[in-house]
């Protein structure tokens, strides 16, 4: 049996879908019997929370790929970090309200961006800021020399003579 791992909240409040988008529109969205669902009504309204909930699932799954963060690291973010959190889940929920009432709508350019976003998190090349993230994508480069290599007394070293001198090597005697 394997142990979950996520978040209990999504990573975006109504409020926050709504300090992004328009609320007639998200009301439009949402509303099931033809009339729009106010602005006040939306703080709650299930459907909201469902894209927020299902925005949020997929950040987690981009972000926890390969350890490189835990739902923890992603509720504790702040700053720009946490605004940056906060857009791509509702970005992400905004396109999922849309394809709930229009499901043949062309996929977004904010969509798009959301996606492309969490693909660079999943990938590294983006990273959310948190400071041991940051140090963990520093290469650590040493540099060893050829008197180091021959010390280690490895296969090749041993079994030089059986395949002659490289181009590059010093010429030592005949």
């Amino acid at each position: 049996m394997s142990t979950p791992l996520s978040s209990a909240t999504s990573y975006a409040t109504p409020t926050q879908l709504l300090q992004h988008y328009d609320a007639r529109q998200i009301g439009d969205l949402v509303g099931d019997v033809g009339t729009r669902v106010s602005s006040a009504s939306l703080l709650t309204d299930v459907n909201v929370q469902a894209a927020l909930d299902r925005a949020s699932g997929e950040i987690e799954a981009a972000c926890l790929v390969a350890g490189k963060y835990t739902p923890d690291d992603l509720n504790i973010l702040t700053g720009m970090a946490l605004a940056l959190r906060v857009g791509l889940c509702v970005d992400l929920a905004y396109w999922f309200l849309q394809i709930r009432r229009f499901p043949k709508s062309e996929i977004t350019e904010g969509y798009r961006a959301a996606m492309e976003k969490l693909d660079r998190l999943r990938l590294g090349e983006r990273i959310f800021g948190l400071q041991e993230v940051a140090n963990a994508g520093l290469p650590n480069t040493t540099f060893v020399n050829q008197g180091d290599i021959d010390a280690l007394d490895l296969t090749t070293t041993i079994t030089k003579r059986y395949f002659g001198r490289r181009a590059k090597e010093e010429r030592l005697g005949p």
